[in-house]
């Protein structure tokens, strides 16, 4: 079975996310709910919808990339190296952004 290509970023596009390769059109995409993202991060085996296409799939969490699993029906893979993987047992059961883009900003004058 072919490996899908992994492309880089265009030399114009100078940034440190040049480090990281961006898959091609040929891996599909798949968003992650909190739990999932954080089991993803810790290595462990995910369970995708069963409409995923077996392969290579990358995996996100609100529209970032996190990795690629590699999807063989019943489970997906982890490919997350294992140096970079999350080895704390707590871990907080819900996501509390740090930062809140979608709130208006607070107005000191007034208090609202």
């Amino acid at each position: 079975m072919p490996v899908p290509i992994l492309e880089m970023k265009s030399p114009v596009e100078h940034s440190k996310s040049n480090l990281v390769p961006r898959t091609s059109h040929l891996v599909s995409r798949q968003e992650l709910a909190y739990q999932q993202a954080l089991a993803y991060l810790r290595g462990e085996a995910l369970t995708l919808p069963p409409d995923t296409p077996r392969g290579l799939v990358e995996v996100c969490f609100m529209g970032q990339p996190l990795g690629l699993v590699k999807n063989i029906g019943s489970r997906a893979n982890n490919m997350y190296p294992k140096e970079w993987r999350i080895k704390t047992t707590h871990l907080p059961q819900d996501y509390d952004p740090i930062l809140n883009i979608d709130q208006k900003p607070h107005d000191t004058t007034t208090g609202k």
